[in-house]
């Protein structure tokens, strides 16, 4: 049950004084996976794998070189290179 509670229990104070959460099952699953993603993403900066790519922008008037955009990915040991 303590399980079950925490997450709509956040839920409720995140929003402020006097308010209620109810437990989904659905929603519960959904804070576990973004508690988790961030989790991951916390290990990931401290071994550094995040790597920065950067983008030519190029005009389409003249073709020159308008700047750059910088792109960051995440290069994941066990699954390798994420670029969605």
């Amino acid at each position: 049950m303590l399980r079950d509670a925490t997450p709509p229990c956040i839920a409720a104070k995140a929003q402020g004084k006097a308010c209620y959460e109810v437990f989904d099952k659905a929603c519960t699953r959904t804070r576990c996976y973004l508690l988790q993603m961030e989790n991951d993403l916390r290990r990931a900066l401290d071994r550094e794998e995040f790597r920065v790519y950067y983008q030519p922008i190029v005009s389409l008037e003249n073709g020159n070189l308008a700047g750059f955009e910088a792109l960051i990915r995440w290069q994941i040991r066990s699954v390798g290179l994420l670029i969605d």
